[in-house]
């Protein structure tokens, strides 16, 4: 067992706070970085910054993904939601791979897609458990924003599915454990 200089951390001594957590943490014992949350830094090696992935309108989590300060949302918290007119009624989902959802609006609005990404881009996600074990910075997945919208924009209702067959397989290591993560709006007609 090594002595560690002060800051640095890990069974070698490995662990370098200005470069191992990018000078945003310090080491742990086991090596692994504490990142400076009261600053919104996040992710395995406090890579993530507000301002670099999320936009400057949200904090970074433990995992490296994006918690977004109200109203915005999507995966770099760049789409505003609060400068909406009353009148637009915005939703998510999270599909686990294989599920699907009918998208609805009332009878004077029309569907609007914001976004969707399928994949994995976190090790994680609580609406779809699974027993795989997935590194915590994975990070395979496809913008399907385009394809949603070939599907659904401007119709009333829509079927999405979560599947490979619609989006590709953007996760060569997942196997049907991708998940379909997707903002939408009513829009009035």
């Amino acid at each position: 067992q090594c002595n560690c200089n002060t800051g640095f951390g890990g069974a070698t001594c490995l662990c370098d706070p200005a470069t191992t957590c990018n000078g945003r943490g310090t080491c742990n014992a086991d090596g692994s970085c504490s990142c400076d949350t009261t600053n919104g830094y996040g992710g395995p090696n406090c890579e993530c910054t507000p301002a670099n992935r999320c936009s400057n309108n949200g904090v970074c989590t433990p995992r490296g993904a994006c918690l977004c300060n109200n109203p915005w949302t999507g995966n770099d918290c760049s789409i505003a939601l609060g400068g909406l007119a009353a009148n637009h009624l915005a939703f998510a989902n999270v599909l686990c791979f294989g599920s699907q959802v009918t998208l609805t609006c009332e009878d004077d609005h029309i569907l609007s897609i914001v976004s969707g990404t399928f994949g994995r881009r976190h090790a994680t996600y609580a609406e779809c458990p699974t027993t795989a074990t997935y590194a915590s910075s994975i990070d395979c997945s496809v913008d399907g924003t385009a394809t949603l919208k070939q599907s659904c924009q401007g119709k009333q209702s829509c079927t999405v599915r979560a599947h490979t067959d619609i989006f590709g397989d953007p996760c060569a290591t997942v196997t049907n454990d991708e998940v379909l993560v997707l903002l939408w709006l009513c829009d009035p007609a």
